[in-house]
């Protein structure tokens, strides 16, 4: 008996077991093949739920706090929208980058995301607020403060419209457009295309030729 137990003893150290649940990938030895110490054997991920991790710049650090939505999207899936929470915040800024790392956790029941996959993270803020945004491409960016030309009836000239300059503050950018803080109520109509070409009383006309449309969400041809 005390052999039998020796044996089994032996037997169970060269059982190789799983940390955890997960799905297998490509095997990396062939049958008989003597293993070394380390040496990897089969791919292991676990997919339900997944973690994802992201960077932010220091200055997003008051819009961020665990628990907060999160929405996933990936060129894999174009269709499709997952949806997560912040389970993860890292309490330090890397002084070169000044960014701060923060984790993501995604049901992924169905497996869809897989690990090492891009993806882009939109974070869902929990107060919804009212913002005036215009094309970035609005703006004439200076030294001595940026500012957008204002399209007004011309006080001179009836039927005619001039571009009055317009300091302007700003704040969040996100895709083609950028947040207007200060300097203009939201009812304005502005200039949107060659605005480096205006001055202030510069006589304008409406015209929709070569103009690209603005897109929250652009996508390069060559991205």
């Amino acid at each position: 008996m005390a052999q039998v137990a020796n044996i089994e003893a032996v037997l169970s150290h060269k059982t190789i077991r799983a940390p955890f649940s997960g799905k297998l990938g490509v095997q990396r030895l062939s049958m008989g093949e003597f293993l070394n110490r380390g040496q990897e054997i089969v791919s292991l991920q676990a997919w339900h739920p997944l973690r994802i991790d992201f960077d932010l710049p220091q200055n997003q650090l008051f819009r961020v706090r665990e628990g907060m939505r999160v929405m996933i999207s990936t060129d894999a899936w174009p269709d499709h929208v997952f949806e997560g929470h912040v389970t993860a915040l890292e309490p330090e800024i890397r002084e070169r980058s000044r960014t701060f790392a923060v984790q993501a956790t995604v049901d992924n029941e169905d497996g869809k995301l897989k690990p090492g996959m891009f993806v882009r993270v939109d974070l869902i803020p929990d107060v919804v607020r009212d913002v005036v945004i215009v094309p970035q491409t609005a703006v004439r960016f200076a030294t001595f403060g940026n500012a957008v030309f204002v399209v007004e009836p011309s006080t001179d000239h009836a039927g005619l419209q001039q571009a009055r300059q317009q300091l302007v503050r700003l704040g969040e950018t996100r895709g083609d457009f950028v947040e207007i803080t200060e300097g203009l109520s939201g009812t304005e109509k502005v200039v949107t295309s060659g605005v480096f070409k205006l001055r202030n009383g510069s006589f304008v006309r409406h015209s929709e030729v070569g103009v690209l449309e603005p897109s929250l969400e652009p996508t390069p041809i060559n991205r």
